[in-house]
């Protein structure tokens, strides 16, 4: 995936992934510290990024690229990028390349009394009803405050669905497992308990019954509880 982004890779040194891709003006050269295709879906890279010459490379930062494939070849491939300073939505970066943004990109630290300042600097910006102005002037502070504000809450969720995972991959096969919210499959099937099922990577989830199976969709996200092992 990172060499349809950044061209041909050069070398791989002391963990640096180097990839040089030619343009009509000059070559890009790329570092690429780590990386992770999540859910055929979304692709992390911690990177940097300059040009062959004196040109100085830029600092490391998360891109995030919301990525897809449709046709029977995958023909047509898709991408929409964003960095991690933008906030995306897209927060499942691994715990691979998050701790590879620490290390390569780490966030300033900042004070318990400045992070709730411009925590609350951000909700008066987000009130309903607000005026442009009134909102402007928040997120102003809230950035004067913590000039990183979007990157630190975007890898703030990122961890949390690390976490997440992690918990959920000690649920072992066989366990009851409670959803708080009831989950509706039909307009008259609407369920809580299940037992969870491993079969090699794959999880499905099946009924008392045992002969009713069920796939949840990010069920590791949801809030449950296990009853039973």
């Amino acid at each position: 995936m990172a060499s349809f982004f950044y061209g041909t890779l050069v070398s791989r040194e002391g963990g640096i992934d180097r990839y040089e891709k030619a343009w009509s003006g000059g070559v890009t050269v790329t570092e690429v510290a780590a990386s992770a295709l999540v859910g055929r879906a979304e692709f992390y890279v911690v990177m940097r990024y300059g040009s062959m010459g004196p040109v100085p490379f830029s600092g490391w930062f998360v891109a995030v690229y919301k990525v897809g494939w449709t046709g029977q070849e995958h023909e047509n491939f898709w991408y929409r990028d964003m960095d991690e300073s933008m906030g995306p939505l897209e927060a499942r970066a691994t715990k691979a390349v998050l701790t590879a943004a620490e290390q390569y990109a780490p966030l300033p630290h900042l004070s318990p009394e400045d992070d709730a300042a411009a925590r609350q600097a951000n909700g008066e910006s987000l009130q309903a009803g607000v005026s442009y102005e009134a909102m402007q002037a928040a997120r102003e502070r809230r950035d004067a405050l913590d000039p990183d504000f979007q990157t630190r809450r975007w890898r703030e969720r990122c961890w949390e669905h690390v976490r997440q995972r992690e918990r959920a991959a000690r649920v072992p096969s066989g366990a009851t497992v409670q959803f708080a919210r009831s989950l509706k499959f039909t307009p008259r099937l609407t369920m809580d308990t299940f037992t969870l099922v491993r079969v090699g990577r794959r999880v499905h989830f099946e009924d008392s019954s045992g002969y009713q199976r069920y796939r949840i969709p990010d069920w590791e996200a949801m809030e449950y509880t296990v009853l039973a092992v």
